[in-house]
């Protein structure tokens, strides 16, 4: 099970999901949790991070892991 993440939280982005234009180089980046959108009927929910270098982008929930 998917870990769930809360708005402030510290994470690191662990692994990009296949079939998406998110840039390589985000592997290893840290980053603080600005907002989450919890899956419903199925859907999987994604969760938005500031990256410490200004960057924000969307992740799913496996993509993180809390640092």
């Amino acid at each position: 099970m998917a870990e769930d993440f809360e708005v402030g939280e510290r994470v690191e982005v662990a692994e990009i999901r296949d079939s998406t234009d998110l840039p390589d180089d985000l592997v290893g980046q840290e980053g603080v949790i600005q907002w989450v959108t919890p899956g419903f009927a199925g859907e999987r929910g994604y969760v938005e991070v500031v990256l410490d270098d200004g960057r924000v982008f969307q992740f799913q929930n496996k993509e993180l892991r809390r640092i």
